[in-house]
């Protein structure tokens, strides 16, 4: 079952969720490049792009967290590892197709969009700096979505 802001009691639960979730991200894409590797160049560029977003974003969202709370960059979530083992099973049997892998990117960036919208719209986060940096990732996210989309286009 996947958690909803609601879930969580506290700011710090959201972010540590975030940094999870983005380094999950992160691995995914990471692991999706190395299985393109040569054969598809703007792909490859494109998975790059995203796995160093993601590590940006887990970045900027640790100096939010607690010193109580320490995260490790390696760090990931039951469910990330399912939206990777998915990831690397698509990848696998649609490594030819770029259509296919681009669709399921944005497909899954959508998931990560709903995600940091309703954070953005529960009352749990006060902070004016992290909704700020959450928001400005947010942002980030949805013109990552937008370039996805348009390679979709092409």
């Amino acid at each position: 079952m996947t958690r909803t802001p609601l879930d969580y009691h506290s700011a710090e639960e959201m972010v540590h969720e975030l940094i999870i979730i983005n380094n999950d991200r992160r691995e995914s894409y990471k692991k999706a490049s190395e299985e393109i590797k040569e054969k598809d160049k703007i792909l490859m560029a494109v998975f790059n792009g995203l796995a160093d977003q993601s590590a940006t974003f887990s970045e900027e969202l640790q100096r939010f967290v607690p010193p109580d709370m320490p995260i490790s960059s390696e760090e990931s979530s039951g469910k990330g590892k399912l939206f990777r083992t998915w990831m690397d099973i698509k990848v696998m049997f649609t490594f030819h197709d770029p259509k296919t892998i681009l669709n399921t990117c944005a497909k899954a960036e959508i998931k990560l969009l709903d995600l940091y919208q309703a954070i953005l719209d529960s009352e749990t986060i006060t902070d004016k700096e992290l909704r700020g940096a959450i928001l400005n990732q947010y942002e980030e996210m949805e013109a990552t979505h937008a370039d996805i989309l348009d390679a979709l286009e092409l």
